[in-house]
């Protein structure tokens, strides 16, 4: 099937590539994507083409754009909620025309065509079919919380899992401690995932198809040896590979551990079917806890994040594993407090 034109035209070079590149790398996506800097370019591509829909910067002005379907605004600030009632139009005044559709500009690339297919289809009445859906669902571990048993209520999850069906455990730690946990060394790791997008020369879940390693039955990808790697990667690269892994790889689940990453792109979180966040009791911590919240709780709705589940990992009896294997975690008591919650959530 023949794809539409998305034209997308802001003065912002970088943007602009950055999203046409990953766009064009969504296989489902019913469009094929074409970036612009100036009006002028934009014209002349119209001239000898149709676009179905141009993602417009609020920062230019254009009126007459005959062969364009649908304009879609892409603003430099959140769209405010207009809360006033509408005034009413005198008689025999002229229809007011509607203003463009607006979706906010500075959000991953992957809310902004989710967004956008959204608006398309409530504007045109086209149902957009997706020809692929991640065969994997990701379930995340987030805290604001240190030393609350984030990576091992993360390891303990995983494990339990993969008894069940294939799962891939994933940290995005600064230092993770696995070479010490698992009694493991690597030379490789999850950044070969992001070269490989950053070159674009194979998919990201080929490179890293032989990076993986396993303790018993759960497979894992080494986290990055070197931690300044990590803070470098954008949100539109992390929603690649965790897309390209879910949808190439043969894993039925990806429990990733996000550590401080959704402090800088919370919308890496709309990727999970499930956040799990682990908890503790103390003041110190509820503070956190509602620092958090009210943090977030603006994104929730915009960025469509899913609402985070507490956990009790420290009240739960954890054996001590340093001089052991890890496969111990399963049956403790913090493992048949993991099993409840994968019955009750239906993992």
């Amino acid at each position: 099937m023949t794809k539409k034109i998305l034209a997308v035209l802001d003065p912002d070079e970088a943007y602009v590539t950055r999203f046409m590149e990953y766009g064009n790398r969504m296989s489902d996506l019913p469009f094929t994507i074409r970036a612009f800097t100036n009006p002028d370019a934009l014209m002349k591509f119209l001239a000898s083409h149709s676009v179905e829909v141009l993602l417009l910067s609020d920062l230019i002005h254009l009126t007459d754009t005959p062969q364009v379907r649908l304009t879609v605004r892409l603003s430099e600030s959140r769209p405010a909620q207009n809360l006033q009632k509408p005034a009413l139009r005198e008689e025999n005044a002229a229809p007011k025309v509607p203003d463009p559709p607006v979706i906010f500009k500075y959000q991953a690339s992957s809310l902004v065509l989710k967004k956008l297919v959204e608006v398309y289809e409530n504007e045109t009445g086209i149902r957009v079919e997706t020809a692929e859906s991640p065969v994997s669902e990701i379930l995340g571990i987030f805290s604001p919380l240190g030393r609350c048993g984030k990576t091992t209520f993360a390891l303990t999850l995983g494990e339990c899992l993969a008894m069940k069906k294939p799962t891939l455990l994933i940290n995005l730690e600064p230092c993770s401690g696995w070479k010490e946990l698992f009694h493991d060394v690597w030379d490789r790791d999850i950044s070969e995932g992001i070269c490989a997008i950053r070159s674009g020369e194979s998919p990201s879940a080929a490179s890293l198809a032989d990076v993986i390693r396993k303790i018993g039955d759960l497979s894992y990808l080494p986290p990055f040896t070197y931690a300044p790697d990590l803070f470098s990667v954008t949100m539109e690269e992390w929603s690649v590979l965790f897309r390209d892994i879910a949808m190439q790889m043969a894993y039925e689940a990806i429990v990733i551990d996000f550590d401080s990453i959704p402090w800088i792109h919370p919308g890496v979180l709309s990727l999970c079917r499930h956040v799990y966040m682990p908890v503790l009791k103390d003041p110190t911590s509820g503070a956190k806890l509602k620092e958090m919240n009210a943090r977030f709780s603006a994104l929730s709705k915009e960025e469509n994040l899913p609402a985070a589940t507490p956990v009790s990992v420290l009240d739960q009896t954890i054996p001590d594993f340093s001089e052991r294997r890890a496969e111990l975690l399963p049956y403790s008591g913090l493992g048949a407090y993991v099993r409840k919650i994968i019955a009750r959530d239906k993992l």
